[in-house]
């Protein structure tokens, strides 16, 4: 149950946060990091997270690239505007430490 609210929450996110630029006709290509989470971002492309993607921007002439790589880093790629988004940030209030 929680996985599929977690994919939930991923689909959601795709398709209500995208930056208006996605809209343009000059853009091709997004790029999509995330930390690597077996059956879900696999480092080859594969998963579901990867797939849920490809198919929301697919299918509109954006074609996809993903990149797996630490989190910190995941995250510091997107703010510094080095990619578009990433996928499975979730904050949580007990793994944060404030319960």
């Amino acid at each position: 149950m929680r996985i599929a609210l977690q994919l939930g929450y991923l689909i959601c996110a795709c398709m209500l946060i995208q930056p208006a630029h996605l809209y343009s006709n000059e853009t091709k290509v997004i790029h999509i990091v995330c930390d690597e989470w077996a059956g879900f971002t696999n480092k080859d492309g594969t998963s579901v997270y990867w797939e849920v993607v490809k198919a929301i921007y697919e299918p509109t002439g954006i074609r996809v690239k993903t990149k797996v790589m630490p989190w910190k880093r995941a995250n510091y790629t997107v703010l510094n505007k080095k990619a578009d988004a990433i996928v499975g940030d979730y904050y949580i209030k007990e793994q944060a430490g404030n319960e």
